[in-house]
């Protein structure tokens, strides 16, 4: 037995487009943190953990923002974990700071944070709902 889609009901389904726009560029930024902090080969132990640490959480970030976009009836569960990878970016950018002076790291990490707990954000308060087209 088949079912149609929704679409093909008439209707098309409403989707978090601000979230996954605001999570997807968290991601890139938390990936182009990462790599800037490759360079300071003075503290090699710490920014390599670290490095690997914010470059995982920028692919989980953008994974996340692309399964609540896919997946708009689930929006609550994906934004609660974009919550998380929003912290986490945070925690690591506030332990790098104690190693290496704001000064000398780049912005980016603290705005990718941000904008990832701004995509949480939009996508708990999101609405999913189905759009219907009326036919003449």
């Amino acid at each position: 037995m088949t079912s149609q889609s929704h679409v093909e009901r008439g209707g098309a389904i409403k989707r978090p487009t601000a979230a996954f726009l605001f999570s997807l560029a968290a991601g890139i930024g938390m990936v182009a943190f990462s790599s800037g902090l490759a360079s300071y080969t003075q503290y090699y132990f710490i920014t390599t953990v670290l490095v690997q640490d914010s470059f995982i959480i920028g692919l989980v970030t953008i994974f996340v923002g692309a399964l609540t976009y896919v997946r708009p009836d689930e929006h609550t569960v994906w934004s609660l974990v974009m919550v998380s990878m929003g912290i986490s970016e945070l925690v690591l950018v506030t332990s790098t700071s104690s190693t290496i002076p704001f000064l000398q790291i780049s912005p980016i990490g603290p705005a990718a944070g941000i904008l990832a707990l701004i995509s949480a954000f939009l996508g708990l308060i999101f609405k999913p709902e189905i759009i219907r087209f009326t036919t003449s």
